[in-house]
């Protein structure tokens, strides 16, 4: 061989040696022995929370609440939910003590879990 074919036949041997690294993906691959369920713990999002103490944590509108809403609050029994039902619709939340609904230690109570919409 003359040297001019042993230096393009040496370049083309060694690009193709060369390609498979080159094509390789930037992200390296998930090692065996690593522990996927511990990963995709930490990764998943938080699963919507339908228990009672989820709902406290948004307002309960008084116009438009169910007796079950209104008995999930502090302080608000069945006889209480009643009263609240029976007296919308309410302009403001402190109509449940004008209105006699509540005391105001029981409104303070919830004062900051409910709301009027209208």
């Amino acid at each position: 061989m003359k040297p001019t074919l042993k230096t393009a036949a040496f370049v083309l041997v060694a690009s193709m040696l060369a390609l498979p690294s080159l094509a390789q993906t930037s992200t390296p691959a998930a090692s065996p022995a690593a522990p996927t369920k511990a990963v995709t713990a930490k990764t998943e999002a938080p699963k919507a929370d339908t228990t009672k103490a989820h709902v406290a944590k948004e307002l309960i509108d008084l116009n438009s609440a169910t007796v079950e809403q209104l008995v999930s609050l502090p302080a608000v029994g069945k006889k209480n939910a009643a009263k609240i039902v029976a007296g919308r619709p309410y302009k403001s939340t402190s109509e449940l003590t004008s209105k006699k609904i509540l005391s105001a230690a029981d409104f303070a109570k919830i004062e900051k879990k409910i709301t009027v919409k209208q």
